[in-house]
């Protein structure tokens, strides 16, 4: 089984569980033209916010403490089917629902109401489906060091 990848923080650990805490990233840190690049220039001075997730206690090595870096690994086959649920489906909602719409020769303003009847349907769907309320929590996947901020970029594993 791969998995994606990525470093983060141990914020707490208590009886119930541990928080940990993930910097979104974009793919500047592995874009090989990062410096010649309004966007990574951009996200160089505005990092993204933290994303802060709350795992169970059997989803971690033992002897992990506050302020430890971890590697957290996630299934790629979970992730690519909750992405396709979330963004695949309402997509192709919306272009059916013009080529429908268009189809009947309501013209464009009836290609256009179609199209968001299809986009409706298709949001509609992916909820139904559980959008990414399937996806099983991330896993720590083992401890990379006590710090205090991380430095290093994700890393995905294929």
């Amino acid at each position: 089984m791969s998995m994606v990848e990525e470093q983060a923080r141990i914020v707490s650990i208590d009886g119930e569980g541990i928080w940990i805490e993930a910097r979104r990233q974009s793919a500047c840190g592995r874009c090989a033209v990062r410096s010649g690049c309004g966007h990574g220039l951009l996200d160089s001075y505005f990092r993204g916010p933290s994303v802060h997730l709350y795992l169970a206690p059997d989803r971690a090595p033992a002897g992990l403490a506050a302020g430890d870096i971890v590697r957290v690994g996630i299934d790629e086959r979970a992730l690519l089917q909750a992405s396709l649920r979330v963004y695949a489906l309402p997509l192709a909602g919306f272009i059916s629902g013009a080529v429908f719409g268009a189809y009947l020769g309501g013209g464009d303003a009836g290609a256009a109401l179609a199209a968001f009847v299809g986009l409706a349907l298709g949001l509609f769907g992916a909820r139904s489906l559980g959008g990414a309320q399937g996806l099983e929590a991330p896993l720590i996947l083992g401890r990379l060091g006590v710090g205090a901020e991380e430095t290093a970029r994700p890393v995905t594993v294929l």
